[in-house]
């Protein structure tokens, strides 16, 4: 399989994994990337001061989330960067993440890429499930002008990806609903 067929799916994965895994890191760690990912910071933060066994709830708007991205992928470009070049064997500049969350209960994530001048519009629409209290990303249709990229290949790129990510979430805590309505994501649960 050509590597360049995956780099959507990596390209969203990585701004929203760089958004989420340094929101969670420890204060030690972690570095102000700008009022979102602050935001995001500060909820993760009143999760981890909370008492074990204590219920929360946590909305994120979708401009938060594309407000986020978008910091993430300005602060740690460089990483993004390497990544994608890593698994793509090339250079690739990735500008304008947005995420969007849909009425239907689905997200849209989409970017620009390319290089240089030359950027396409990808665009990647999914759900989110969860599947023993932990949430899993289903991607049902990719958009990728020029290269077809199934959602199967996807779905396996990103379980690939997340499994880390996902193993540190649910030491942190136990999710038990995650809802998606016309501009947030709300999630539910308990603090471990």
């Amino acid at each position: 399989m050509n590597k360049r067929s995956l780099i959507l799916p990596v390209i969203l994965l990585l701004c929203m994994a760089f958004v989420g895994w340094h929101a969670y890191s420890p204060v030690n760690q972690y570095t102000s990337g700008g009022p979102a990912m602050d935001q995001l910071y500060a909820e993760a933060q009143r999760i981890n001061d909370l008492p074990a066994g204590t219920p929360f709830t946590v909305t994120f708007s979708d401009d938060t989330l594309t407000q986020a991205a978008e910091e993430a992928l300005s602060l740690y470009s460089a990483d993004i960067k390497a990544a994608l070049q890593k698994l793509a064997s090339m250079e690739i500049d990735v500008a304008k993440p947005k995420v969007e969350f849909n009425g239907d209960g689905t997200l849209k994530l989409s970017a620009k890429a390319g290089k240089g001048f030359l950027k396409v519009g990808a665009s990647a629409i999914a759900r989110i499930n969860l599947i023993n209290g932990i949430p899993e990303i289903q991607v049902e249709k990719v958009d990728v002008p020029l290269i077809s990229i199934s959602a199967e290949t996807a779905n396996s790129e990103i379980k690939n990806l997340t499994g880390q990510y996902m193993n540190y979430l649910t030491s942190f805590c136990s999710l038990s609903k995650i809802e998606i309505t016309d501009g947030q994501i709300a999630i539910e649960g308990i603090k471990n």
